[in-house]
């Protein structure tokens, strides 16, 4: 598979972008993939304190001339969201945050992952549409965890 560059380049280059979930092992490549291609800022948005200090921590030692903005947050916080879009004024949002590993949740987790994987999704969407965001990208993690295609 190969990636249209130039096609990236143009929707990433100066442009402000929002990742959803840029703490986790998704989020947080999909950010330094973003990284590569000059946008003017990305706004990391993350539930995990932890995670999101360990990623902006990386970032100024591997990205030091890409502008970030850390950011806690969850998905599900219809206000926190809306507040996050308005501050931050993304073109682009890439919507990572998600529970990927199908056994742990399907067993004895199934309503939470209803809840964050669907509800938040909803809730960031539907912000986003009246944000004025320019583009929503839903980051499918169906397959994240062993993938057959």
């Amino acid at each position: 598979m190969w990636i249209e560059k130039q096609h990236v380049r143009t929707l990433l280059s100066d442009q402000v972008v929002l990742v959803t979930g840029a703490g986790g092992s998704i989020g947080s490549e999909l950010c330094r993939q973003i990284a590569r291609f000059a946008p003017r800022r990305i706004v990391f948005f993350e539930h995990s304190e932890f995670a999101l200090y360990r990623l902006q921590e990386e970032f100024a030692t591997t990205f030091p001339e890409v502008e970030s903005l850390p950011l806690v947050g969850d998905v599900k916080d219809a206000r926190r969201v809306a507040q996050v879009l308005v501050q931050t004024r993304p073109t682009l949002v890439f919507h990572a945050a998600a529970y990927k590993h199908v056994p742990l949740m399907e067993e004895n987790n199934a309503w939470q992952a209803i809840v964050n994987n669907i509800y938040g999704t909803y809730v960031l969407a539907n912000a986003c549409g009246h944000a004025g965001v320019e583009r929503f990208v839903l980051v499918s993690s169906d397959k994240a965890v062993n993938p057959s295609t």
